[in-house]
Protein backbone atom coordinates (compact mmCIF):
# COMPACT_ATOMS: atom_id res chain seq x y z
CA UNK A 1 0.00 0.00 0.00
CA UNK A 2 1.48 3.31 -0.96
CA UNK A 3 0.21 6.64 0.31
CA UNK A 4 1.34 9.94 -1.22
CA UNK A 5 2.12 13.26 -0.12
CA UNK A 6 0.75 13.00 3.88
CA UNK A 7 1.74 16.75 4.13
CA UNK A 8 -0.47 16.86 7.04
CA UNK A 9 1.73 14.66 9.03
CA UNK A 10 3.89 17.93 9.18
CA UNK A 11 1.76 19.28 11.02
CA UNK A 12 1.01 16.97 13.71
CA UNK A 13 1.75 17.20 17.52
CA UNK A 14 4.59 14.44 18.00
CA UNK A 15 2.03 12.35 20.20
CA UNK A 16 -0.34 11.70 17.39
CA UNK A 17 2.74 11.90 15.06
CA UNK A 18 4.22 8.86 17.04
CA UNK A 19 0.89 6.96 17.04
CA UNK A 20 0.56 7.03 13.38
CA UNK A 21 4.12 6.07 12.41
CA UNK A 22 3.92 3.03 14.53
CA UNK A 23 0.53 2.34 12.42
CA UNK A 24 1.86 2.79 9.16
CA UNK A 25 4.96 0.49 10.25
CA UNK A 26 2.93 -1.84 11.21
CA UNK A 27 0.61 -1.88 8.27
CA UNK A 28 3.72 -1.80 5.13
CA UNK A 29 2.34 0.95 3.93
CA UNK A 30 5.27 3.33 2.36
CA UNK A 31 5.15 6.92 2.31
CA UNK A 32 5.53 8.90 -1.33
CA UNK A 33 6.51 12.46 -0.66
CA UNK A 34 6.78 14.52 -3.72
CA UNK A 35 8.70 17.72 -2.51
CA UNK A 36 8.46 19.78 -5.29
CA UNK A 37 4.57 20.20 -5.27
CA UNK A 38 4.66 19.60 -1.07
CA UNK A 39 6.59 22.69 -0.64
CA UNK A 40 4.56 24.51 -2.84
CA UNK A 41 1.05 23.91 -2.59
CA UNK A 42 0.76 23.25 1.42
CA UNK A 43 0.70 26.39 3.47
CA UNK A 44 0.15 29.02 0.50
CA UNK A 45 -2.05 30.35 2.23
CA UNK A 46 -1.46 30.59 5.72
CA UNK A 47 0.20 33.55 6.99
CA UNK A 48 3.86 34.03 8.72
CA UNK A 49 5.17 31.01 10.22
CA UNK A 50 4.36 29.20 7.20
CA UNK A 51 4.02 25.14 7.35
CA UNK A 52 7.22 23.76 5.00
CA UNK A 53 4.50 20.81 3.66
CA UNK A 54 6.35 18.54 3.73
CA UNK A 55 5.86 15.13 5.80
CA UNK A 56 8.34 13.47 8.75
CA UNK A 57 10.38 11.92 6.21
CA UNK A 58 13.09 11.37 8.88
CA UNK A 59 10.76 10.20 11.56
CA UNK A 60 9.28 8.03 8.81
CA UNK A 61 12.52 5.95 8.28
CA UNK A 62 13.65 6.16 11.91
CA UNK A 63 10.18 3.92 12.63
CA UNK A 64 10.89 1.52 9.91
CA UNK A 65 8.56 3.01 7.56
CA UNK A 66 9.08 2.84 3.43
CA UNK A 67 10.23 6.07 2.17
CA UNK A 68 10.03 6.55 -1.36
CA UNK A 69 10.38 10.15 -3.59
CA UNK A 70 7.90 10.89 -6.03
CA UNK A 71 7.61 13.38 -8.40
CA UNK A 72 4.21 14.10 -10.28
CA UNK A 73 3.52 17.46 -11.50
CA UNK A 74 5.04 18.07 -15.07
CA UNK A 75 4.60 21.51 -16.09
CA UNK A 76 1.52 21.60 -14.52
CA UNK A 77 -0.26 24.05 -12.65
CA UNK A 78 0.68 22.85 -9.44
CA UNK A 79 4.63 23.05 -10.32
CA UNK A 80 5.23 24.68 -13.82
CA UNK A 81 8.67 24.27 -13.31
CA UNK A 82 8.84 20.36 -13.27
CA UNK A 83 10.70 18.26 -15.69
CA UNK A 84 9.62 14.34 -14.27
CA UNK A 85 13.07 14.04 -12.68
CA UNK A 86 13.28 11.88 -9.53
CA UNK A 87 16.94 12.95 -9.50
CA UNK A 88 15.81 16.46 -9.31
CA UNK A 89 13.05 15.31 -7.11
CA UNK A 90 15.64 13.57 -4.65
CA UNK A 91 18.31 16.62 -4.25
CA UNK A 92 14.94 18.80 -3.29
CA UNK A 93 13.60 16.10 -0.64
CA UNK A 94 17.29 15.20 0.99
CA UNK A 95 17.89 18.64 2.26
CA UNK A 96 13.90 19.80 2.76
CA UNK A 97 14.10 16.65 4.71
CA UNK A 98 17.24 17.77 6.34
CA UNK A 99 19.00 14.64 5.49
CA UNK A 100 22.10 15.88 3.92
CA UNK A 101 24.99 13.72 5.12
CA UNK A 102 22.82 11.38 7.09
CA UNK A 103 23.16 7.31 5.94
CA UNK A 104 19.37 6.98 5.44
CA UNK A 105 17.62 4.90 2.93
CA UNK A 106 15.73 7.26 0.27
CA UNK A 107 13.80 5.51 -2.57
CA UNK A 108 13.59 6.80 -5.75
CA UNK A 109 10.82 4.65 -7.37
CA UNK A 110 7.81 5.16 -8.77
CA UNK A 111 4.38 5.69 -7.13
CA UNK A 112 2.69 2.44 -6.66
CA UNK A 113 5.55 0.13 -7.15
CA UNK A 114 8.40 1.58 -4.49
CA UNK A 115 9.33 -1.36 -2.24
CA UNK A 116 12.99 -1.03 -0.51
CA UNK A 117 15.41 -3.39 -2.62
CA UNK A 118 12.77 -4.43 -5.48
CA UNK A 119 11.69 -2.98 -8.82
CA UNK A 120 10.88 -0.32 -10.04
CA UNK A 121 12.06 1.57 -6.79
CA UNK A 122 15.63 1.99 -5.86
CA UNK A 123 16.35 2.42 -2.51
CA UNK A 124 20.06 4.28 -1.79
CA UNK A 125 20.89 6.07 1.61
CA UNK A 126 20.95 9.87 1.24
CA UNK A 127 24.80 10.23 0.74
CA UNK A 128 24.69 8.11 -2.33
CA UNK A 129 21.70 9.84 -3.41
CA UNK A 130 23.11 13.32 -3.25
CA UNK A 131 26.11 12.11 -4.92
CA UNK A 132 24.02 11.04 -7.80
CA UNK A 133 21.76 13.97 -7.58
CA UNK A 134 24.89 16.19 -8.05
CA UNK A 135 26.33 14.36 -11.26
CA UNK A 136 22.67 14.97 -13.22
CA UNK A 137 22.83 16.97 -16.08
CA UNK A 138 23.16 20.70 -16.06
CA UNK A 139 20.46 22.68 -17.90
CA UNK A 140 20.70 24.03 -21.37
CA UNK A 141 22.11 27.37 -21.37
CA UNK A 142 19.95 29.56 -23.92
CA UNK A 143 22.28 30.69 -26.66
CA UNK A 144 24.21 34.48 -25.66
CA UNK A 145 26.55 36.32 -24.23
CA UNK A 146 28.63 34.57 -21.58
CA UNK A 147 28.18 37.29 -18.57
CA UNK A 148 30.80 35.52 -16.01
CA UNK A 149 31.15 31.77 -14.09
CA UNK A 150 31.14 31.50 -10.86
Amino acid sequence: MVAGHTTAMGSYDDVDAFELLQILRRAGVTIVPNPFDNIVVSGRFDTYPKRRGMTRVKELDAAGVNVACGHDSIMDRWYPLGRGSLLDAVSMLVPVAQMTGRPRRVGTGRTGGARAGGPPGTVRDATTSAIIARRRPFAERPAGRRVGTI
